[in-house]
C-alpha cells in the first residue's frame, strides 16, 4: 500500500519541499511533516478534497486508494509516490455479546473467512490504488517519480521517527 503526497500549486519532491507548508497528515505521517519544518494538519479522511481544493492545506499525505475514493486528481496536480509504504488491517469488529449469540456454525464460517477476506481487502487496495493512478493521468495531473537520491534524502528524514 503505497502512500503519496498530493499538492496543488507547487510540485513536492524532497523532504525540503514540506518546509512551511500545509500538510493533511496524522500518526506517523503527521511527525514526518513536522520533522520536515512542515504543519501538520488533522483532517477526517472525507474532508480532504474540500481542505485541498479550498487552501486548507496546501497539499495531502494519504494513500493511493483514499486518493481514488476522494477522487483526490480533480483538485490536486503533483502526485509524489516515493515508494513510502504502509500497512493497512481491515478488522472484523463485533460487539462480544453479538458474537457469542451467535451460532456456533456462523462463528465458525467466519473465523474461516477471514484469511479470505484480508487476502480480497489487499487485492482491492491494489486496484483502486491502479485506478487512482490511471485517474490522475487522465486528468492531465503531474505523476513525481522521484530520483534515487530524492527517495535517499526522504528515507533519511524517516529515519529518526523509527529510532523513536
Amino acid at each position: 500500500l503505497n502512500y503519496i503526497i498530493v499538492s496543488k500549486d507547487k510540485p513536492i519532491r524532497a523532504p525540503d519541499d514540506l518546509k512551511g507548508i500545509k500538510v493533511g497528515g496524522t500518526g506517523i505521517k503527521g511527525e514526518l511533516i513536522s520533522h520536515c519544518d512542515g504543519v501538520p494538519v488533522s483532517l477526517p479522511p472525507p474532508e480532504t478534497y474540500m481542505n485541498l481544493k479550498t487552501g486548507v492545506v496546501d497539499a495531502v499525505y494519504l494513500s493511493l486508494s483514499q486518493a481514488a475514493v476522494y477522487k483526490i486528481w480533480e483538485v490536486g496536480q503533483y502526485f509524489l509516490d516515493y515508494g513510502a509504504g504502509g500497512q493497512t488491517g481491515m478488522p472484523i469488529i463485533m460487539n462480544w455479546d453479538s458474537w457469542n449469540a451467535l451460532p456456533a456454525d456462523i462463528q465458525e464460517i467466519m473465523m474461516e473467512l477471514t484469511p479470505e477476506v484480508r487476502v480480497r481487502n489487499s487485492e482491492i487496495l491494489v486496484n483502486t490504488a491502479d485506478a487512482a493512478r490511471q485517474s490522475a493521468k487522465e486528468a492531465g495531473r503531474t505523476l513525481i517519480t522521484p530520483t534515487a537520491d530524492e527517495v535517499k534524502l526522504w528515507q533519511e528524514a524517516s529515519e529518526p521517527l523509527w529510532d523513536a
